[in-house]
């Protein structure tokens, strides 16, 4: 088997809520499991965070640019959706619209 069979195979234990994953509530109210990702960077004296969140491709594809994701009652809007490959999904967020 190969590595993206193994990968496409795993990803219900990958965004098991039972690890990693946490529910996520997207616009119309549907929930999703997402890897969600929120680093802090300062650079150059300059502080910042980069929200994202990792989802089952599958889980949205009606999703696009300004829809929301309500992950632990925050409001995030999605800024790009970027398809990995390999079944996942990368959602690149903001709290502002």
């Amino acid at each position: 088997m190969t590595l993206r069979a193994d990968i496409l195979t795993d990803l219900d234990t990958i965004l098991s809520t039972d690890d990693f994953a946490v529910v996520a509530t997207l616009s119309g109210g549907s929930t999703i499991n997402v890897i969600f990702d929120n680093p802090y960077f300062d650079v150059l004296a300059v502080e910042s965070r980069d929200p994202s969140a990792v989802c089952k491709t599958s889980d949205v594809t009606a999703l696009v640019h300004g829809n929301t994701l309500v992950i632990d009652s925050v409001t995030y809007y999605i800024t790009e959706k970027e398809p990995t490959g390999y079944g996942t999904t990368l959602l690149r967020l903001s709290k502002e619209a």
